[in-house]
């Protein structure tokens, strides 16, 4: 893993599955590699299991971009 970076190329993979979702943020490093910044996973309700695979997979960008957001460009809001 790596710290956050606001100025590097940054990467959102995100996974659904029947019963979750999952995520990784992760930004290209000065030497070229991409390291993760952070991961989370997500369990879905009932009614979130009978989504199909695209509604799983953009509930996933939509709840970790929120997420990420929230954690790692709030210094960056004005007040």
């Amino acid at each position: 893993m790596a710290f956050y970076s606001p100025n590097a190329d940054t990467k959102l993979i995100v996974d659904g599955s029947p019963i979750g979702l999952g995520a990784i943020l992760t930004q290209e490093q000065d030497d070229g590699t991409w390291k993760p910044i952070a991961y989370g996973s997500h369990a879905l309700d009932p009614v979130q299991q009978r989504y199909g695979q695209t509604e799983r997979d953009a509930l996933a960008v939509t709840l970790f971009v929120n997420i990420s957001t929230i954690i790692f460009m709030k210094e960056s809001l004005q007040y």
